[in-house]
């Protein structure tokens, strides 16, 4: 007993050595340390001199040593006191700040058609182009692999490949089959989505200032609103993290039908520069933007959002943005490696600084979560398989399929090709074994059951969008176009 009690003081008096030896760890002073060891190499070395600096050539020297070691610092440096400051490689770099989208493929938008097949939706300047495919031909074959009813995300993976290998493609367009060797290439891919709500509003989602590109894009589909008749614009920002100036520059001037108003004001520090962006006024008059945020719009997309708000062109929907109200310039090193250092503050016309603020809805919306409405489905006739024989149970098991994502056409009482595949995705992802010609009663009772599950799943209902649509049609309806607001009232001094 007594030496166990000796042991457990023992023990005790250790842990309390440790935590005490800790905690003075932690007070430690490095900056006097460092002064300290290296006065004493200095007064009492024989090999030191004053004029030497030990400590940087002893970290070149580790970094030497081992190369990722001077990133690591340099990215503690930068990154110390502001979260937007980086030094990296060039490989870190183009991974971290990619300058465009990009894909290897082969240049076209497939969607599933009613028919069965994999039609071609659009044929971007590309390799399929020059091929000669064309919007409106139905794939059947990628490489030999017959591709018909397959999920378009699934054909991708048989089209897609290494840049500079071919794909042999067969397409049936009208009554021939026609067979195209297409050379897959990096394609770029677009920021830019968009839609008619009705003949008076169209929508915009616009996902990155990517340069040129996204400027290009998003005016292809503006201008062709005007043509179309559309006054009132929704402009959807949400999850937009921003990107390059130069894009947000071309927009306003583009989108703004009134000159010289000034929307941008960036005060740099080093050195001490003061730069005030106006409109040039190319724009076409709407009524009203309505524009979408969400705590993902930032920087750029933040800037386009608030500047449109305070000028009076816009109203905005949704959530607060990020609050990223500081911008960086990027700077190449004489290595080939980047500097990325937060050079900019940025000020809205009337709303001023809203870094770590964020620009405030008009109309305060967040996504609401809703308990998924299942719709009505066809009953299953009790103990019925599903085959090209016994075809009761087929519609209602394509409805369930349908449900669950596996089906894209629109359901009817034909077993075919499209049924067999949709029954076999659910099989594999359920790690059920696939079928051929028939679906046993009991594999339908397993598509019935997940199907019905959907109904205790809660899915997002977009009432930012819902809501803009609704404000976008009062808007419409007015003959009275957006005008600016009373420039006194612009002076980048908030915040």
């Amino acid at each position: 007993m007594k030496k166990g009690f000796i042991r457990s003081v023992a023990t005790l008096l250790a842990v309390v050595m440790m935590l005490a030896l800790c905690a003075a760890a932690a007070d430690v002073d490095y900056n006097a340390k460092i002064d300290e060891a290296l006065d004493i190499y200095k007064s009492f070395g024989l090999f030191s001199n004053d004029d030497t600096d030990y400590l940087r050539e002893a970290i070149v020297e580790m970094m030497e040593e081992d190369p990722n070691l001077f990133y690591e610092i340099m990215e503690r440096i930068y990154s110390r006191d502001d979260r937007y400051s980086h030094y990296l490689s060039s490989e870190g770099y183009e991974e971290n700040y990619q300058s465009e989208n990009t894909m290897v493929g082969i240049g076209v938008v497939i969607a599933a058609t009613d028919d069965g097949y994999l039609t071609v939706q659009g044929v971007s300047e590309g390799p399929a182009k020059k091929a000669g495919i064309q919007v409106g031909d139905k794939l059947v074959e990628a490489d030999g692999m017959n591709i018909e009813g397959y999920l378009p995300e699934e054909a991708v993976n048989f089209i897609k490949g290494k840049e500079g290998t071919s794909v042999r493609i067969k397409v049936l367009r009208g009554e021939e089959l026609l067979t195209f060797n297409v050379k897959r290439a990096t394609i770029a891919t677009s920021d830019v989505t968009s839609a008619y709500i009705d003949d008076k509003i169209g929508y915009i989602k616009l996902s990155h200032f990517n340069g040129i590109t996204s400027f290009i894009d998003f005016m292809k589909v503006y201008d062709e609103f005007e043509e179309k008749g559309i006054n009132t614009v929704i402009l959807d920002l949400r999850n937009n993290p921003g990107g390059q100036l130069d894009c947000l520059i071309n927009l306003m001037d583009n989108i703004i039908p009134k000159a010289d108003v000034p929307y941008l004001t960036t005060w740099q520090a080093k050195p001490l520069k003061v730069t005030t962006y106006t409109t040039e006024g190319y724009g076409w008059e709407f009524n009203k933007f309505v524009i979408l945020v969400n705590g993902q719009t930032a920087s750029a997309s933040e800037i386009m959002a608030g500047a449109m708000q305070d000028l009076g062109y816009a109203v905005v929907v949704g959530d607060t943005t990020y609050g990223k109200g500081r911008g960086q310039v990027h700077m190449e090193t004489s290595t080939g490696d980047e500097a990325v250092v937060t050079a900019l503050e940025l000020k809205l016309p009337v709303s001023g600084g809203y870094d770590a603020i964020g620009i405030e809805p008009d109309y305060k919306v967040s996504l609401r979560l809703e308990q998924y409405k299942l719709p009505y489905l066809t009953p299953l006739k009790s103990k019925m398989d599903a085959s090209k024989i016994k075809t009761e149970n087929v519609r209602a098991l394509e409805e369930r399929l349908r449900e669950l994502g596996y089906f894209y056409s629109t359901p009817d009482d034909v077993w075919d090709k499209r049924t067999v595949h949709a029954v076999n995705l659910f099989c594999r992802d359920n790690n059920l074994t696939q079928i051929t010609s028939i679906c046993k009663w009991e594999l339908i009772q397993k598509i019935d059951d997940a199907a019905h599950k959907l109904e205790y799943k809660y899915v997002p209902n977009d009432t930012q969008l819902e809501k803009a649509i609704e404000i976008a049609k009062t808007y419409s309806e007015s003959d009275k176009k957006a005008e600016c607001v009373d420039q006194s009232v612009i002076d980048f001094k908030r915040g």
